[in-house]
């Protein structure tokens, strides 16, 4: 049986694209949607970085592991701290994803 996500690339693409619809979800107010999207960002990355070498612990890490394990929230996340928690999940997310598409390049120079 195949993944439809092939390469660590694929995957990398697909939590860039969850968090897109995360960004898109935050920016025009949908209060049932990010909650979701947020989940499928988090999860998404940590699928994506998963073989990643550098140290998997720290608060973007741990934010990560909470949003994906937590249940869905619904609009009552969308309070003044769900709301906080959902961009910081974005942060956490581009953030991560940026520094291993760092990595990834610099792999990509030596070899």
């Amino acid at each position: 049986m195949t993944s439809c996500f092939e390469t660590t690339d694929d995957r990398r693409d697909a939590a860039r694209a969850a968090a897109a619809l995360l960004a898109s979800a935050i920016a025009h107010g949908m209060p049932c949607t990010a909650p979701i999207a947020a989940k499928m960002a988090a999860r998404s990355t940590l699928l994506a970085l998963a073989g990643w070498p550098a140290r998997r612990s720290g608060p973007e890490w741990a934010l990560l592991r909470d949003v994906a394990a937590a249940p869905p929230g619904g609009p009552a996340a969308l309070t003044a701290e769900g709301a906080s928690r959902l961009h910081a999940t974005l942060d956490a997310v581009e953030r991560l994803l940026a520094s291993a598409t760092s990595h990834h390049m610099e792999k990509k120079k030596e070899g």
